[in-house]
């Protein structure tokens, strides 16, 4: 997926959908684009009838221990990069390193009346890692 952008209208993922906001190929951290201030593409949390309250999960793998990090999940009502703010408990600082290879952060949320999902790099990785961000509902 790329970056942020002003696809109108963005993809949409319903319940049972999944969808890759941040490839591991999109680079490491450091280099352009994968660093502090990236934004990942966007998704519209799609809402089946009589749905008000939408549960979602950010999952990101890294490829190896990414040392310091900060990942913030950011939610809208409106789909413009200025209107997106930290979801409640959004920002992701802790990793599950106990697995050696593709160590993991996730948040959830349980109950979001948000309209739209995207993730914003606080801080990237302190070491030279890859990412891939999934989005579930």
């Amino acid at each position: 997926m790329p970056a942020y952008n002003s696809t109108n209208p963005p993809y949409a993922i319903y319940p049972g959908d999944s969808a890759i906001v941040q490839n591991a190929a999109d680079g490491t951290a450091g280099t352009a684009p994968f660093v502090a201030g990236f934004r990942t593409q966007q998704i519209a949390i799609g809402r089946r009838d009589g749905e008000s309250l939408s549960p979602y999960t950010v999952q990101i793998v890294f490829s190896g221990a990414p040392g310091a990090v900060e990942a913030d999940v950011c939610e809208s009502d409106i789909d413009t990069a200025g209107s997106y703010i930290e979801a409640v408990s959004g920002n992701m600082t802790t990793v599950d390193n106990s697995q050696a290879v593709n160590p993991v952060a996730r948040f959830t949320a349980n109950s979001s009346s948000a309209r739209f999902v995207t993730v914003i790099w606080k801080t990237a990785p302190a070491n030279a890692v890859s990412a891939t961000i999934t989005i579930h509902r």
